[in-house]
């Protein structure tokens, strides 16, 4: 998860929250992880949406870390009994080319204007001094009172949003990866399906029957390349669909292999 794929799906996230015509969501998730500043907006953003509209969070192949964090606000969340999820815990990682750069015969100097930085801000900046100076004690223990703040935020999330005391996510949580099926043993989601039974249930939420037909608007839009793979003629392609069709037709293709923000648009 980085902000330029998070972007696009808090975008689609705030127009259904302020699109009437749209009834309720489901979120499509198939994410490892990723950047904890971004993970925390997109929960962000969800949140702000469920205080209007029901969210379903579908899980695909991969949801964890990132991609579990912000399912967090969800109604409702759905994996497969095969799902890797959780990874509750943060990571701090980078390259250092220090060594590297000493037998290139390639020194980095650093200049602090007097009263113009912290003594440390070039390590954080991304430049060369970033990839080339190494860690220190004193930044060390400085670090892990920041990844400290972002594991208990986490942590507070998943609190609020799986209705569990500190204990037992802790119990779960510690960077541990579960299964689908022992997410659900434990907790971390709710029912054991697919896309299929997340559509179902969005159903269920806004008061239409199981076997009516609504109209569905995928986010992003399929590509032409991907209407071709999935055999669908260019009288079919339109925003909309019978969830039906969605169903024996195109789903599990187009999430599986593109991922994607399903919003439901139930008539």
């Amino acid at each position: 998860i980085t902000e330029s794929s998070a972007a696009p799906v808090r975008a689609a996230l705030r127009s259904a929250h302020l699109d009437s015509s749209i009834d309720a969501v489901v979120l499509r998730i198939n994410s490892p992880g990723g950047s904890a500043t971004v993970s925390e907006s997109l929960w962000r953003t969800s949140q702000n949406l469920v205080a209007e509209k029901p969210l379903i969070v579908s899980f695909g192949n991969v949801a964890a870390s990132g991609g579990f964090y912000s399912a967090m606000s969800a109604n409702r969340i759905f994996a497969h009994s095969a799902t890797i999820t959780g990874s509750i815990g943060v990571i701090l990682a980078r390259a250092n080319f220090g060594q590297l750069s000493k037998k290139l015969g390639i020194d980095v100097d650093v200049i602090h204007p007097e009263g113009g930085g912290g003594k440390y801000a070039h390590l954080f900046g991304g430049g060369p001094a970033a990839l080339t100076e190494s860690w220190n004690e004193v930044i060390e223990k400085r670090l892990d009172v920041i990844m400290d703040g972002m594991y208990g935020l986490f942590k507070k999330r998943v609190m609020e949003g799986r209705k569990m005391d500190g204990p037992a996510v802790e119990n779960l949580a510690r960077g541990r990866v579960w299964s689908g099926l022992d997410a659900y043993r434990n907790g971390l989601i709710d029912e054991l399906g697919g896309l299929n039974e997340s559509l179902d249930y969005a159903k269920q939420m806004i008061g239409v029957e199981k076997d009516d037909a609504v109209n569905i608007r995928v986010f992003p839009k399929p590509s032409n390349a991907l209407w071709k793979v999935l055999g669908l003629s260019k009288e079919t392609r339109d925003d909309d669909f019978e969830v039906n069709d969605v169903k024996e037709g195109m789903t599990r293709t187009l999430v599986k292999e593109f991922g994607g923000l399903l919003i439901v648009n139930l008539l």
